[in-house]
């Protein structure tokens, strides 16, 4: 007798009809499974009362295929990545490429057979398979045992990506961090002081905008994309103001620079020319007699926004370092910075509440006096998954906040010769319209900005763990 389950056919005998239901159900759970291993006869025959289902998964497990596959030692982060960008709908969005062709079923398989590997037997895992009975239990241990190695797998995948832009940057990394985030922090915060007094834009009429301009008035950033027939276009968030105009010079800088592609190498000096130009374009408004205060509230802008999307992934950069400094990032290491810290702070609240009890100070609540108890390693842990799904769902964000790191800090040393250097903006326009052929280098050297790399501190990047 015969039965289709899809594309797969079923051959039993007469005394197995009361067993077909339950056939059909184990073939049909575990279908791509079956059907990827079958090859070009896509027949089961289980007539001969043999358990024809176990004798194909120990086929399968133990080919050499799936041998070389279970052996692998980055198999377990890489089977809780590819659970993450699924679970966020992030396939093909992600900049972490995995088992993208992997059915749902398979990878549940995969991640299944790691499980009783380690808590069972394989009997265990072939009938778990029949009953698909303990997702969540194996869900949560996949979480638990791969988690830290799933961060740090993605914190060398981010610096294999980094070194493929310009590894000889991505070494003064820290120091770039250290002198961009201090300048910017400031524009940052006199944006925020200006936007608690509810400072508005100078309004312009929008006849001024070019027509060929999109302006959607759902949108809630600009941007210059390629659109589904390969045309770059630029999209203005809804705005009347001076700072949509700047905006439209940033985003117009990006529509001229990608008219020849760019390259992956490319990608840290792409926001470059555009944030050299938005400023030269604000300190353009303030010549043609718009205030000075209007003009320095757009650069705060783009300060600020700049640091939000630094700030976002501050501590994925500290890790990103203390990985490229002294390697693997354990979670003991950071259940002792966490401790460090709180006991830091405990030591500065004690301090401080002993002298308020010397000067006889008399404060109705000292709560926030009290010691800071936390559960340090569940923290960590919290920290750690929240780290990993942020990358997960934005994953080019990372790229994006390593892109204005270096494009500010590169564009305030450029603009800081402007005065004295006639050449400037005509150099500016070239590597505007050649940017797909200029690295980090190129820039430093055209515009004689070696020295802005130059610091003792950062010439030994990797510690001796002797040291």
């Amino acid at each position: 007798m015969k039965l289709m389950v899809r594309n797969i056919e079923i051959i039993y005998s007469k005394n197995q009809e009361q067993y077909v239901d339950s056939i059909k159900g184990t073939i049909e759970d575990n279908y791509e499974l079956i059907f990827g291993f079958l090859g070009k006869n896509k027949v089961v025959d289980i007539s001969n009362g043999i358990d024809v289902f176990y004798d194909i998964i120990k086929e399968i497990c133990n080919s050499d295929e799936m041998k070389n596959l279970f052996s692998n030692v980055d198999l377990l982060p890489t089977l809780y990545l590819e659970t993450l960008i699924r679970r966020e709908k992030k396939l093909g969005t992600t900049i972490v490429e995995l088992y993208s062709n992997v059915s749902d079923e398979l990878l549940s398989s995969m991640i299944a057979y790691k499980y009783f590997e380690v808590n069972g037997t394989f009997d265990d895992f072939v009938e778990y398979l029949k009953l698909k009975d303990r997702k969540d239990e194996i869900s949560k241990w996949l979480q638990n045992v791969s988690r830290w190695d799933t961060y740090n797998y993605l914190l060398k995948l981010l610096s294999n990506i980094l070194r493929q832009i310009d590894d000889n940057t991505l070494k003064q990394l820290n120091y770039l961090i250290n002198n961009w985030v201090d300048d910017v922090a400031i524009r940052a915060m006199e944006y925020v002081t200006n936007n608690e007094d509810k400072q508005e834009y100078q309004k312009i009429s929008m006849e001024e905008f070019d027509k060929l301009i999109l302006v959607d008035e759902k949108s809630e950033s600009s941007m210059c994309y390629q659109d589904d027939d390969g045309v770059f276009k630029i999209l203005l968030e809804n705005c009347d103001d001076l700072r949509g105009f700047c905006h439209f010079v940033h985003e117009f800088i990006h529509y001229v620079s990608r008219q020849n592609g760019l390259l992956v190498s490319n990608m840290s000096i792409t926001e470059f020319p555009s944030i050299f130009f938005e400023t030269l374009c604000a300190e353009f408004l303030e010549e043609k007699g718009y205030s000075s205060e209007i003009v320095d509230q757009i650069l705060n802008s783009r300060g600020y926004n700049n640091f939000m999307i630094y700030i976002s992934m501050r501590t994925l950069f500290a890790d990103l370092m203390r990985y490229l400094n002294c390697g693997v990032v354990s979670r003991d290491d950071k259940i002792a910075l966490y401790q460090k810290y709180i006991n830091s702070l405990n030591e500065v609240k004690k301090n401080f509440l002993e002298k308020l009890i010397d000067s006889g100070e008399k404060v109705e609540d000292l709560d926030f006096l009290g010691e800071v108890k936390r559960d340090i390693e569940t923290m960590v842990d919290e920290d750690c998954d929240s780290m990993t799904v942020a990358f997960v769902k934005d994953g080019l964000l990372v790229i994006n906040g390593y892109q204005y790191l270096i494009a500010t800090y590169l564009a305030n040393n450029v603009l800081e010769k402007l005065n004295n250097d006639d050449t400037i903006i005509s150099k500016m326009v070239d590597v505007t319209n050649n940017l797909g052929n200029v690295s980090i280098k190129n820039i430093i050297e055209l515009f004689n900005i070696e020295n802005i790399l130059e610091e003792p501190s950062i010439k030994k990047l990797v510690k001796n763990k002797n040291d």
